[in-house]
């Protein structure tokens, strides 16, 4: 009885969240140090019982509030956690006031402080202040991400509901960007087709700042239709193919992502991300698709052949595989992971 009494007393995100730390300790022993600290500054210092006051998150398909990103780039791995903040608050006023808080601590804590001014931007130009907009929010109204192997942060806002979406985004990206042109004319060629998903503010510092728009297809289109030619790259093709394979999947399983410089609005990167449930992929099998396309892509960080039975072992999950690409034709592999915990009675929400 007394050690259940203790581990019933651990944090948190000691309790709920040791299988996606003892993940990073495995395969980015660099990171694991800072792991729980960050989790705790992103979700906002989450109570002992946190699960029980407000278990729901919509940032996994399980309900849980904490994401591990692992991107394989050209030479190595980087991980960063996303999470939903203050998710365990169940009034949406207070969950925005947590929130505001986490985003603060978050960008003290990974010497961010220089996105401040865009950051304001974009949550002022996507984020109603008034209670009864506010309410309209189910779960969170913006999610976090800080890195565990390099500097930096992130923060992700979605419009609220019973708005038009694509106006949103434009005001979004006037506010946000130094020059909206190309922006506006992506908008523009995406609205007849595709929905708005979200939209964001990453880096470490203003001259190195990107804004991120979001989205998702409301209907079958051909890749090409976005005019964004980094989209329907051979590489683009490939890995959507190994990853779909020959059946259908539903719209959204497919998230769609374009970054902008802030600074001057010039396109940066595009990102493709396939949920790998709808897409029918096992653990195995996606783990096998990235270490191929890692090698078709000419990425070289350590294979990951043994990582099905880490994860196995951290009772760990796959949600999304990604590729990006930059301006310089660079690529990523990305891999989302969340923590497996029998969390979410509650069916989850697409619209966020």
């Amino acid at each position: 009885m007394p050690v259940l009494g203790v581990i019933a007393m651990a944090p948190y995100t000691d309790r709920l969240f040791r299988g996606l730390f003892g993940t990073v300790a495995s395969l980015l022993p660099e990171g694991a140090g800072y792991a729980r600290q960050v989790a705790d500054i992103l979700l906002h210092h989450p109570p002992v019982d946190a699960e029980a006051a407000h278990p729901y998150s919509d940032l996994n398909v399980n309900g849980s509030p904490l994401q591990l990103l692992l991107s394989a780039r050209p030479t190595r791995w980087e991980a960063r956690l996303i999470a939903d903040p203050a998710f365990y608050e169940s009034d949406p006023r207070v969950r925005w006031q947590k929130s505001l808080a986490a985003l603060e601590a978050t960008l003290r804590a990974t010497g961010a402080e220089g996105l401040r001014d865009p950051v304001r931007l974009a949550l002022e130009s996507v984020i109603p202040q008034d209670e009864l907009a506010l309410r309209q929010y189910p779960t969170g109204m913006i999610r976090l991400a800080a890195g565990l192997t390099s500097r930096g942060a992130a923060v992700y806002m979605g419009a609220p509901h019973r708005v038009d979406r694509w106006d949103v985004a434009r005001r979004w990206a006037a506010c946000v960007l130094g020059s909206a042109d190309t922006a506006l004319a992506l908008i523009g060629r995406l609205e007849p087709n595709a929905t708005v998903f979200g939209m964001g503010v990453e880096g470490a510092s203003l001259p190195h700042a990107r804004a991120k728009l979001y989205w998702r297809l409301r209907k079958s289109v051909p890749i090409d239709a976005f005019g964004v030619p980094w989209l329907s790259t051979p590489a683009m093709t490939r890995f959507l193919a190994a990853v779909l394979g020959d059946g259908t999947v539903p719209l959204n399983a497919l998230t769609f992502s374009a970054a902008f410089d802030v600074v001057d609005g010039t396109l940066t990167d595009i990102k493709t991300d396939v949920c790998v449930a709808n897409a029918g992929l096992g653990l195995r099998d996606a783990l096998h698709c990235v270490n191929e396309q890692a090698a078709l892509l000419g990425l070289s960080p350590r294979p990951l052949d043994r990582c099905s039975e880490v994860l196995e072992q951290h009772h760990v999950d796959i949600g999304c595989l990604g590729l990006g690409s930059d301006s310089r034709a660079t690529h990523r592999l990305n891999i989302y992971l969340h923590q497996r915990y029998p969390a979410a009675s509650i069916p989850r929400s697409d619209r966020w």
